[in-house]
């Protein structure tokens, strides 16, 4: 069975492992490899995992995840202006879970305060952002972080 719930710190391994898969199976042609592979090891929980904790912890005022039997197969991550990651494991691509995190991501979102979301919206995920009502605020861009790695910019005004 299928729940949204918040984020737990003994989420994070979980967490960080669904960042490392998904992102290596979606988006690895959307940058140069070394970018590519300095992201995917950002999440490596094993070599990062204080920074990992406190992140995920203490820098995502708004964390939900998704969870089916036991294990985490989505989440959502950010402030209430931005979303910093959002993720769902490709075996539950096109089941609503990723639109029933955004909605419940949203909310809170609403609940304090804020009036638009921001994204950096990885280029795989720009028809989802869109089909949610995001919109795009510039074209294409490189992460400043991790550079190398292309983004799109987009927001949504919230109701």
């Amino acid at each position: 069975m299928m729940i949204i719930r918040t984020y737990r710190r003994d989420d994070a391994r979980d967490v960080a492992n669904l960042i490392r898969e998904t992102f290596s199976k979606f988006n690895r042609k959307e940058g140069t490899p070394a970018a590519v592979q300095a992201y995917i090891d950002h999440y490596d929980y094993f070599a990062h995992r204080e920074e990992i904790d406190r992140s995920f912890s203490f820098r995502s005022p708004i964390f939900y995840v998704a969870v089916n039997n036991d294990r985490v197969v989505g989440m959502v991550r950010g402030d209430r202006g931005r979303v910093f990651n959002w993720f769902v494991l490709g075996k539950y691509h096109g089941q609503g879970i990723g639109r029933r995190l955004m909605e419940r991501f949203e909310s809170e979102a609403m609940r304090r305060g804020s009036y638009e979301i921001r994204v950096r919206a990885s280029l795989y995920a720009v028809p989802f952002y869109h089909r949610l009502g995001y919109k795009r605020t510039t074209g294409v861009r490189n992460f400043r972080r991790i550079g190398g790695i292309k983004i799109q910019p987009m927001r949504k005004k919230l109701k």
